[in-house]
């Protein structure tokens, strides 16, 4: 998202300053803020777009008051770090700065309660053909009215809590959006009020994100065809996503995160309605405490791997020091054991890939393991060319 509204604001002849890595905490806040001075301690930037993590918000926000703040959704992460959304949410309303305009996702009945005496726009995705009243999956962080705490009622559910619900006990509803869009064949159809636009949501991009942006680069005063030159000009950083095709084999490199299921949820997902056949390489693991301490597994039993269960994925590779978990909850999920290879060694894991003509290898790695995934990436690679000799 980040990276998004930057690219945008590049594209439309701004000069940015961004933390587009990603360091998100109060330390990487302040490096790309420092950054931004010259040496006689003059901005060199008239804006900035900085990605700040919701648990450094208690230490950001009493130092710097944004104009504008997104926040897109509010869904469960680590448990031993953020607890569920509630508490999340009750951090950013108890710190937010009170001029600060919220951009808030009206489908998100968690994020876009934050701070209620703030300013706020609100964006919101139509219904479209294909939509259900129910997305099936484990986790839904929001099934209760967070007011009267009756069963909610679901008219529309995209995943997780995300959707449009009502309270038939006390009337809490979703809101309605200042910019609503219509989402289909890659593209948004966004209506405010009187004033219609049309803006690309590229193929690596959510439609939510990609809406996100426009609101807030409408809500910054960017006309409507420069807010679809610059979502156009948009790219993902390499350290979420790569791809190579060697020998007919289309390697796809991913951050799935870990110990965060909605985030591996819907990168399953979009595994699951990606065409063709599909070999998957698992090495979430959390690098950074396997050398502290123990990984808390708890979440790979949120997480929907049930959607791997499913004849279009050939065979899972399981990899890393927690490859015997990833291996049985892959059995539970219905996975049948014969499609399992796994070994604590991600190298030699990397061995079992069949790495066969025409089916797409997907590896999945962890937020703190961008180095290893990119070893373990570029060993594949190899493999794969040797293989096509």
């Amino acid at each position: 998202m980040t990276n998004l509204i930057a690219d945008a604001l590049l594209a439309s002849g701004k000069k940015v300053l961004v933390n587009r890595l990603g360091s998100n905490t109060e330390t990487g806040v302040a490096s790309a803020l420092l950054s931004g001075l010259s040496l006689g301690n003059r901005l060199k930037y008239p804006v900035a777009v900085l990605e700040v993590d919701e648990r450094s918000s208690v230490k950001v926000y009493p130092h710097l008051t944004p104009d504008c703040t997104v926040i897109t959704n509010l869904t469960r992460d680590s448990i031993m770090r953020n607890a569920f959304p509630e508490y999340m949410a009750e951090l950013l309303t108890r710190y937010m700065p009170p001029t600060t305009t919220l951009v808030l996702n009206a489908d998100d009945l968690i994020s876009c309660r934050v701070a209620p005496e703030n300013g706020r726009i609100y964006y919101s995705l139509a219904s479209a053909p294909g939509d259900v009243e129910s997305a099936g999956g484990i986790v839904n962080d929001l099934p209760l009215c967070p007011v009267c705490s009756a069963h909610l009622e679901y008219s529309l559910v995209r995943h997780g809590h995300i959707g449009r619900a009502r309270c038939p006990k006390c009337g809490l509803a979703s809101p309605e959006g200042d910019f609503t869009a219509r989402f289909s064949s890659g593209r948004l159809e966004i209506r405010s009020g009187a004033e219609r636009f049309d803006c690309p949501a590229p193929a690596h991009v959510d439609p939510y994100d990609a809406l996100a942006a426009a609101t807030l680069l409408r809500a910054l005063g960017l006309s409507a065809e420069a807010v679809s030159r610059g979502l156009a000009s948009a790219s993902l950083p390499a350290t979420r996503r790569r791809e190579a095709s060697i020998g007919g084999v289309r390697i796809v490199t991913l951050m799935a995160k870990d110990k965060n299921a909605v985030a591996c949820s819907r990168t399953f997902a979009a595994l699951r309605s990606a065409p063709g056949r599909k070999e998957v390489y698992l090495m979430m693991n959390c690098l950074y405490d396997q050398r502290h301490w123990s990984e808390n597994t708890c979440w790979l039993y949120d997480c929907d791997f049930e959607l791997l269960c499913h004849p279009d994925f050939t065979h899972f590779v399981a990899a890393g020091p927690r490859c015997l978990d990833y291996r049985l909850r892959l059995e539970l999920a219905g996975v049948p054991e014969c499609l399992i290879d796994a070994d604590p060694d991600e190298r030699r894991a990397a061995k079992y890939l069949k790495l066969t003509p025409g089916t797409d290898v997907y590896i999945l790695y962890g937020t703190d393991s961008v180095r290893l995934a990119r070893r373990v990436e570029r060993y594949v690679e190899k493999l794969a060319e040797r293989r096509a000799k």
